[in-house]
């Protein structure tokens, strides 16, 4: 019977010594050995104590006791018999370590061999990494090994560090990323099972940690001051303050991003756009137990941008842009943006003059928001804007917005520009694509002065077509990097080639209206 690859596992022992994971797959609970030995055991080299050495009597049984450990696991494992012999020469390698009680530099080569070989050298390098944030813990509490020779010196922990990243040992050259490292999180949100759901989505990331959590909104500035974490993630309905009201009082303060965890009701609409305007990065569907499998991967990355993301507000008071008249009814521009760009474009359109050219906008949002952004733009602009349906018409001083989960593309009918809504799929994983809208309007370039333009938000979205747009003889735009909430998919464009002008959020609106202006022959300079 063909047996399915699972973990196999090398090596554990007792006195809280040293547990080594070889696992071809992630296993459910991390293992301690390669790092944590080197920690303990490589420590001549470097001066440090003799940990284990100073109680060789306990040796033997350690050893024994590994591998023996390791073999069961290995035998009751369904894996394939290539794996099973690979961990077996692993896990011999790592428990004969373990008994001499010396660091092998041949036989930590040779499992490094073998345990660079794929599948198993992605998960070792994780597992590698979990063993050194232990060490870590051990080093600071100075009482872990005291049972086996004394306790651990922190010279130690310089040792295992150094050897992780050495290439040719145990593990190869490997990335090693210490608890520190990590970006601290605090959970606020009154429901108990949204935090657990939360807890484990966030234990999936290898750049997140969670340090605290609370269901009292009043807590939340003395954990602040605690914990000092560098993402929050904040529910918007709670007891005693919601959440809006909360990031208003803590932003100004200790500028943390956020992260805006709503329900996703068209009530909550306005709200979760509020607080975006007040300095919330980002805002998440609150998922449900069911959804874990699907959309975890998709929520950490979204975690892990917002952490890294720049905290910027953008400017309350926005300077006009000239006014032109009439617009130019044979110009259409094109705005694509992400994470951060519900602002942006707040900035682009608050800008604008009455009387504007032809707009429509892919803004990355879910569909019960594409409409509240749309009706808070409208009630801050002086032209109209409404979230598109299928056969709008694309005229000026009118700004369409793309609907959330619809792909938005735009065609020539009749001699006149109309709006295509569709369940086309996904494309870089969005619905609406800013791509998609880009391609859908290569055929106009010939009846139209076009302006492509690219605001703040993650990955790579609308980069491609930007690019196939410019080559094509269309102006483009992209916001620059010191204003962006996240300089991802207008950094792409540009490295692709595809932006002519690289602009503050501030300015584009006035480079918008000049570039549209032009005559549709006019390939002069703006």
């Amino acid at each position: 019977m063909q047996k399915k690859p699972v973990a196999a596992t090398a090596t554990s022992s007792t006195h809280g010594v040293a547990k080594s994971s070889l696992p071809t797959t992630l296993p459910k609970k991390p293992l301690l050995a390669t790092s944590q030995m080197r920690g303990a055991m490589v420590t001549p080299k470097a001066k440090s104590s003799t940990v284990i050495s100073n109680r060789p009597s306990v040796l033997p049984s350690l050893g024994l006791k590994a591998k023996s450990n390791a073999t069961s696991s290995i035998k009751s494992s369904p894996t394939s018999a290539a794996v099973i012999n690979s961990a077996n020469k692993a896990a011999n390698i790592v428990s004969s370590q373990v008994t001499s009680g010396i660091a092998n530099k041949p036989l930590i080569k040779a499992a490094g061999s073998i345990i660079n070989r794929p599948p198993i050298a992605s998960t070792a390098n994780k597992f590698a990494s979990n063993s050194l944030n232990k060490i870590s813990a051990q080093v600071k509490s100075a009482n872990t090994l005291k049972p086996i020779g004394g306790a651990v010196k922190a010279s130690s922990l310089s040792v295992a560090s150094n050897e992780l990243k050495k290439p040719n040992t145990f593990l190869g050259s490997l990335p090693v990323k210490s608890v520190s490292d990590k970006k601290k999180v605090l959970i606020v949100d009154d429901s108990q099972t949204i935090r657990a759901i939360l807890k484990k989505i966030i234990s999936s990331s290898r750049q997140l940690e969670v340090v605290a959590e609370c269901e009292d909104p009043l807590e939340v500035e003395k954990l602040i001051q605690t914990y000092k974490p560098q993402l929050i993630t904040l529910d918007i309905h709670m007891p005693h303050m919601d959440g809006v009201t909360l990031l208003k009082k803590i932003f100004p303060k200790y500028k943390i991003p956020t992260v805006m965890i709503s329900s996703l009701s068209i009530e909550e609409g306005s709200d979760v756009l509020e607080a975006l305007a007040n300095g919330a990065v980002d805002y998440i569907q609150k998922p449900t137990m069911d959804e874990l499998a699907h959309i975890a991967p998709q929520i950490v990355e979204r975690l892990e941008t917002a952490a890294i993301a720049k905290v910027v507000r953008a400017p309350a008071i926005i300077k006009k842009a000239m006014q032109l008249n009439p617009a130019n009814k044979n110009a259409l521009v094109l705005i694509g943006s992400s994470t951060g760009g519900t602002e942006a474009l707040r900035v682009v359109l608050e800008s604008l003059p009455a009387n504007i050219p032809p707009m429509v906008v892919v803004q990355h949002i879910p569909p019960v928001f594409s409409k509240a952004l749309a009706d808070r733009l409208n009630s801050l602009c002086s032209f109209l804007v409404k979230e598109a349906a299928d056969g709008d018409l694309v005229v000026p001083n009118q700004v369409l917005i793309a609907p959330g989960n619809k792909q938005l593309g735009i065609e020539k009918k009749n001699n006149q520009l109309i709006i295509k809504i569709s369940d086309a799929p996904a494309v870089n994983r969005h619905r609406p694509s800013v791509d998609f809208m880009f391609n859908t309007a290569i055929s106009l370039i010939r009846d139209y002065r076009m302006v492509a333009t690219i605001l703040t938000g993650m990955g790579a979205d609308g980069a491609r077509e930007m690019k196939a747009l410019h080559d094509l003889g269309v102006q483009t735009i992209a916001q620059d990097e010191q204003t962006s909430v996240v300089y991802g998919m207008p950094r792409v464009a540009k490295e692709l080639g595809g932006v002519d002008f690289v602009l503050p959020i501030q300015e584009i609106g006035s480079k918008i209206l000049l570039l549209s202006s032009q005559s549709q022959n006019d390939k002069k300079s703006a």
